[in-house]
């Protein structure tokens, strides 16, 4: 679980503005104040309209990192949010008032106003925002709005147990810690025991733990897609430590589907290789001349976005590739060949 958020400041967040439209860029800018990053780097417009926008948060972090915002608003939104809460909390939506005494999930849309209330200061857990175009219609087969729990008869929040609470969680720090895009850049010599024991957890001991907890969960004919790196085929100097935990990765995957096999269950790994995000402080995207030398090595001339490799992960995740297992399957655009 989460490092709860402690303060000995009275906690009034006010999840209530009814006359103002919320978009995910103001969410943004509301979130972070002052220390806002520059949003034209995250939030590019051409690429939002192709993939939509998602993002992980960790809610102690959070609040830790951002104390002088008393007041977020999340009525009228133009995004959708699923929050995994622990902390006593009071909700308000509709007609209704529910108290979230332990944990609780959340699910928002833009069409139903509520206000979310923080009763303690124990806080903790993940939430998510994204856009409608992050899981339009042609890419799930439904519009997000037909989704029960996104309707406006769902009961929008779930009160759940501590149990129920922990392997939930695990996912949503899964998906913060891929998003962050966790590297390490030194030269085997220069490695530190720390920093070699960060990209073991982060890379390695994080998937294999997690697919553990949640082996229970998955039916028969489920599919899982875990994350390598093209730097587990080729080599770059000052990426051992990072490249060795991928490498691992593709082997886990192998061991996974074979165990998994009588279950049903397909495992496969993809392999990016530079893709314009935020890892490495969001270099191949931000950094003109290494975007520049990374295309030229490529031979279909750019660098990787991130929907080249999302649209690979839903196929991955269909049926349509119901016969592909234990494979390690390589999405880099050709770099290098």
């Amino acid at each position: 679980m989460s490092k709860a958020f402690n303060s000995n400041k009275p906690i009034t967040f006010e999840f209530c503005k009814l006359m103002t439209t919320i978009t995910i860029k103001q969410f943004y800018e509301d979130f972070f104040g002052a220390s806002c990053p520059d949003l034209n780097l995250i939030l590019s417009e051409n690429i939002n309209k192709d993939i939509g926008h998602f993002n992980v948060f960790d809610i102690a972090e959070m609040y830790t990192s951002c104390p002088s915002k008393p007041e977020m608003p999340y009525n009228r939104r133009t995004y959708y949010k699923i929050s995994l809460i622990s902390g006593q909390n009071k909700v308000e939506f509709a007609d209704k008032t529910i108290t979230i005494k332990d944990c609780g999930i959340l699910f928002a849309s833009p069409k139903i106003p509520y206000n979310y209330t923080p009763s303690d200061h124990e806080q903790a857990g993940h939430f998510c925002v994204f856009t409608k175009d992050f899981l339009a219609k042609s890419k799930i087969g439904l519009e997000i709005d037909a989704f029960p729990i996104f309707s406006q008869q769902s009961d929008f929040i779930y009160p759940i147990t501590s149990e129920q609470f922990d392997p939930i969680n695990v996912i949503f720090q899964k998906m913060h810690t891929e998003i962050a895009g966790t590297g390490y850049y030194a030269s085997i010599e220069e490695t530190t025991e720390e920093g070699f024991d960060e990209m073991s957890t982060t890379h390695l001991k994080a998937p294999f733990f997690l697919t553990q907890k949640v082996l229970p969960l998955l039916n028969e004919g489920a599919s899982i897609v875990n994350t390598s790196s093209g730097l587990a085929r080729f080599s770059h100097p000052n990426w051992a430590a990072y490249a060795i935990m991928k490498a691992g990765i593709d082997s886990l995957t192998r061991y996974q589907a074979l165990e998994f096999g009588p279950k049903k269950i397909r495992v496969n790994s993809i392999a990016p290789g530079a893709i314009a995000t935020d890892f490495g402080g969001g270099a191949v995207r931000d950094n003109k001349e290494i975007n520049d030398t990374l295309a030229a090595a490529t031979a279909l001339g750019r660098v990787g976005l991130p929907d080249d490799i999302g649209s690979v992960i839903v196929f991955l995740c269909s049926d349509d590739s119901k016969w592909i297992n234990a494979q390690r399957i390589e999405v880099s655009g050709g770099v290098p060949i």
